[in-house]
């Protein structure tokens, strides 16, 4: 599971950099029924392993919805940062 997107960098002042159909792959879970902390990498590629940008989300999970890795991208999801991703 992950996210796909097309993702804007800004590179120097007025200057920026679209990349298209980024890897939104989450890399670290941990917490317990109160909270969940995630950190999802923003990858070229689905084949990198350097991120453009790291995230880090907090969230109270659903005890009675999907697993804790599907509600971290469902959480991320509702960022504007990760508007309009998709899940790949």
């Amino acid at each position: 599971m992950a996210l796909t997107k097309n993702w804007t960098i800004e590179v120097a002042s007025n200057v920026s950099v679209n990349i298209p159909n980024v890897y939104c792959k989450i890399v670290n879970i941990s917490g317990d029924k109160f909270n969940i902390m995630a950190t999802i990498h923003v990858l070229k590629d689905k084949t990198e392993f350097n991120p453009i940008s790291i995230y880090i989300g907090s969230f109270q999970p659903n005890l009675e919805s999907k697993n804790f890795i599907a509600q971290s991208y469902e959480h991320f999801k509702t960022l504007p940062e990760f508007e309009n991703a998709q899940d790949c």
